[in-house]
């Protein structure tokens, strides 16, 4: 029971593989999901030093998450009087 409420507070960070070789089973040019607790830090510690490791090689690229915008619409609009 306590992991279900530990992983419903886990956020997940997603990556791309800048480098020419495979990296912990991803391949060059893929995108992948990595586990995180709320501060973005890495649960698993082979990601921890290799993202550490990252810094310097420029291997591996955060991936910057687009917030969607809601095209504003006479559907979704309120008016206000």
């Amino acid at each position: 029971m306590l992991n279900n409420r530990m992983e419903n507070k886990m956020a997940k960070e997603t990556y791309t593989n800048k480098s020419g070789v495979e990296i912990h089973g991803v391949k060059p040019g893929a995108d992948f999901v990595i586990d995180c607790d709320e501060e973005g830090t890495p649960k698993d510690f082979d990601w921890r030093r290799r993202l550490k490791d990252s810094v310097v090689d420029k291997c591996i690229e955060k991936k910057q998450v687009e917030k969607l915008t809601v095209k504003a619409t006479k559907k979704n609009v309120k008016e206000v009087s």
